[in-house]
């Protein structure tokens, strides 16, 4: 149906179907009766109707006949339908409804002053906290409820205001007042002082609440109350305190051992409750999560073998490994006994586990710890010998250079490669002497190039002999038929403090392997000379002015960020502004690292970088926005600010992001501002993000958020 001859009489069609078209045609109905036919739609017996109708309504705005009937709709009448869905109409109307229901509510009765609240909150308008502050002290219990839950719920339009009425509403004499609020702020992840919090935890209606609020404040103070609640509480009370011993002790070292003092003094029921908790697959696995959490600051064998038990479920892998990692030496032996004898994958997270513990805890496992991993080299399963290579990359032990060195083979996978790469770094830069000898027993075998050019890259040379010898050695590898030494012998060069390396490593720029050829590229931007100056710049300086090559082209604009030299500035600083995308993109990443030299050139630099804002492609743009809000001067704010305003919406959705990671007061202002003109619906979102981010943080210490929440904390005073 596309039209009624008579919309009145479809309206009170005894088919609902009929009468929601009817609605729906109300959009483009011109007549002068048409908001008198909206509100009878909107009262409409049938919720499809209502809906329809709070649709049309929602499109007709901001008419103010239609925002002055949904108002009126408020007061006393006995169609709750349409009550209900007047405030969900009004939500569309935004400011113009914030001003009408605040003007409203002396005439209203309680049951619409209570609807006024919802609708004030549901336009997601900072000015509705004005209203809603006078509805906090209604005479009926009903509204001002409503009133705190609005509070919370517009909360994040503005968290300094919100929070402020949310506070006061903690000390009411009100108990479900307190209740309501504090539930307002827990939703909003404000951070209260444990001052705050310390007298409602012993109030049994406002346990449950306080103790949440109690685990966020970060106090150690709190660790007693919070586990003494463990020991008495029940049911959603215990689980609550549960959340908070778990969400004190991740707040900080401090806090975790107060926790772990405290937890001390818990009772066997509440221990073994806990560990059944932690070692029980079910349906509730937060609860679970949070238990093991707890067990990590619980300590003790027990506690270890409940977290290992939980490695095993995917689910619960995360929190059970955190856990292990907080217990400690208590958990190297049964991460022992898994990693040398558990299923595969279980091996996998004890061996990665061991090499974090044994690199920080002393015990009388230790040793036995050590050798189970080198054992992992011998398992025959990639994964695992993969987790041991890293493993021994933390342990940092001298006996993992030998079993290390059979991995770095061009028969390897690339994977261990890496990982043996990263080992024999750690163990060669602590043992010296034998990352000597090691090299020297394998550069004659036809397959000691990765390992030769490795250790001549971790210790700067004067491997196997002088640095000349290296040097002979590196430039014979590049004739190697694998493309993996050759890479390495190129990455090994630069760390060798020698002019003669430049003219090694530009052979490898014909090498056909691009790889190979970039790895070339960036070295000639890292090799010096023994005095610390850059040798390569002349050659890097050649490649750009002779090559046709755009990508090398491109690789050596980069590097020549890394040279320091003045002469890299006038290069890079037009190429910036006016140069090719590839070109100006590189050379304004270089431009990012020559700023951070220390050197009399970092103030060019950062004006070569705001010009570069001026590039015509915003892709350049974007690259050069990014540096520039890495550096430290005052005129980054003034240009990023510029840059909210940039015909690419992109550009400006970038800048606002960025301009809320720096802050500042003139960055706030510059937000606003841009907040009230910007139509993209995108970079709205993003002027919005960062002005939450600074309203957050201005005088606020803040935890890390769970996703989609807003965390803000009152500051200590």
């Amino acid at each position: 149906m596309s039209s009624f001859p008579d919309l009145e009489v479809a309206l009170v069609s005894s088919e609902p179907e009929q009468r929601r078209q009817a609605a729906s045609l109300l959009v483009s109905h011109g007549g002068a009766d048409r908001v008198r036919l909206l509100m009878k739609a909107l009262g409409d017996p049938d919720w499809r109707v209502r809906k329809e109708a709070v649709a049309v309504a929602g499109r007709l705005a901001p008419n103010p006949e239609a925002l002055s009937a949904l108002v009126a709709a408020l007061q006393p009448g006995d169609n709750v339908g349409l009550r209900n869905a007047a405030v969900e109409a009004l939500s569309r109307y935004g400011e113009p409804a914030v001003s009408a229901l605040i003007q409203a509510l002396p005439s209203l009765d309680a049951d619409g002053r209570k609807l006024a609240a919802e609708a004030l909150a549901m336009t997601g308008s900072a000015g509705a906290l004005v209203g809603l502050e006078q509805l906090l002290d209604d005479a009926d219990l009903n509204v001002r409820a409503a009133a705190v839950e609005a509070v919370a719920g517009i909360g994040t339009a503005s968290i300094e205001h919100a929070v402020a009425l949310l506070e006061r509403c903690i000390g009411s004499d009100d108990q479900f007042m307190r209740l309501a609020a504090l539930d307002g702020l827990n939703r909003l992840g404000v951070v209260l002082r444990f001052e705050q919090v310390e007298a409602l935890l012993s109030d049994r209606v406002l346990a449950r609440s306080a103790l949440i609020a109690a685990g966020r404040c970060q106090d150690p103070r709190a660790a007693g109350p919070l586990v003494a609640a463990l020991n008495a509480a029940r049911g959603a009370t215990w689980n609550a305190a549960l959340q908070s011993v778990s969400d004190l002790a991740a707040t900080g070292v401090s806090a975790e051992g107060s926790v772990r003092r405290a937890l001390e003094g818990l009772s066997a029921g509440a221990r073994k409750k806990l560990l059944h908790l932690a070692t029980t697959a079910g349906d509730d696995e937060a609860s679970r999560r949070m238990a093991l959490l707890v067990c990590g600051a619980l300590g003790g064998r027990d506690a270890a073998d409940a977290a290992i038990s939980a490695l095993e479920d995917d689910a619960m892998a995360g929190e059970a490994e955190q856990a292990l990692l907080m217990i400690g030496a208590d958990a190297v032996a049964p991460l022992i006994l898994l990693a040398a004898d558990g299923p595969r994958t279980s091996r996998i997270a004890a061996v990665t586990l061991l090499g974090r513990l044994l690199a920080t805890t002393k015990g009388s496992d230790n040793r036995r710890g050590i050798d189970v991993v080198l054992q992992g080299l011998d398992s025959g399963e990639p994964a695992i010998v993969k987790a041991s290579l890293l493993a021994l990359s933390e342990i940092n032990d001298e006996r993992a250079l030998e079993p290390a060195s059979r991995w770095l083979r061009t028969d390897v996978p690339p994977g261990l490669r890496a990982a043996a790469a990263q080992s024999l770094n750690t163990s060669a830069v602590s043992f010296p002497e034998a990352a000597r000898k090691l090299a020297r027993q394998h550069a004659a075998e036809p397959d000691g190039g990765l390992l030769v050019a490795t250790l001549i890259a971790s210790l700067g040379g004067e491997v196997l002999g002088s640095l000349e010898d290296d040097l002979n050695y590196l430039s014979d590898s590049l004739n190697n038929a694998s493309m993996a030494v050759r890479r390495a012998a190129v990455d090994a060069l630069c760390r060798i403090p020698s002019e003669r390396g430049v003219e090694i490593v530009v052979f490898a720029l014909t090498d056909e392997e691009r790889e190979v050829q970039l790895a070339a590229v960036k070295s000639l931007g890292r090799i010096r000379r023994p005095d610390g100056s850059p040798a390569g710049v002349e050659r890097l300086l050649q490649l750009i002015d002779s090559s046709a090559d755009d990508i090398l082209v491109a690789a050596a604009l980069h590097s020549l960020g890394d040279t320091a030299d003045p002469r890299a500035l006038e290069v890079l600083k037009p190429l910036a502004r006016s140069g090719s995308a590839m070109a100006a993109v590189s050379a304004v990443e270089a431009l990012g690292r020559l700023s951070l030299h220390g050197s009399a050139q970092d103030g060019r630099a950062i004006e070569a970088l705001i010009d570069a804002l001026s590039h015509p492609d915003s892709e350049v743009v974007k690259a050069a926005v990014r540096v520039l809000a890495e550096q430290r001067d005052p005129r980054v704010v003034i240009h990023l600010g510029a840059c909210l305003d940039h015909e690419a919406w992109d550009v400006r959705r970038l800048a606002a992001d960025l301009l809320g990671r720096i802050g500042g007061g003139s960055t706030l202002v510059l937000l606003k501002a841009r907040l009230t003109t910007e139509a993209e619906p995108l970079v709205r979102e993003a002027v919005q993000r960062a002005l939450m981010a600074l309203e957050s943080a201005s005088g606020r210490r803040t935890t890390t958020p769970p996703p989609g929440s807003v965390m803000a904390a009152r500051k200590d005073s």
